[in-house]
């Protein structure tokens, strides 16, 4: 899956909101600006180690160090293509 960067833009400002500890925030931020592909986006993240999933059902994801490498590169791009 390729992404643009609106979308790397969407990314890190889901990661952002994880880093912070709401889960629910990013997973909003996912669904809105993926829409049906969000799950697919969470599993991703999940398959390259960036998040992890927790909890009783695996459903509440947390930022892994990997993670905050990713959000860190994420955030240290150029926005100005991404409105």
């Amino acid at each position: 899956m390729e992404f643009s960067t609106k979308d790397h833009c969407t990314i890190a400002d889901a990661l952002d909101d994880l880093a912070r500890g709401d889960w629910r925030a990013f997973e909003n931020k996912l669904w809105i600006g993926f829409g049906d592909r969000w799950q697919h986006v969470r599993t991703m993240l999940a398959q390259h180690q960036h998040i992890q999933l927790r909890g009783k059902w695996k459903d509440e994801p947390s930022l892994t160090e990997k993670g905050q490498v990713l959000l860190r590169r994420l955030q240290s791009r150029p926005q100005s293509a991404a409105s």
